[in-house]
């Protein structure tokens, strides 16, 4: 998933695009890793 320079998107908005709402925490453990 790409996410523009400058843009915002929410750990859930994130999840919800790739399949799982409920991953909401390792969304951000993997954005944190990022």
């Amino acid at each position: 998933m790409k996410i523009p320079y400058g843009k915002v998107r929410s750990y859930q908005y994130q999840s919800e695009l790739l399949g799982n709402p409920r991953a909401i925490r390792a969304m951000a453990k993997a954005n944190g890793d990022n």
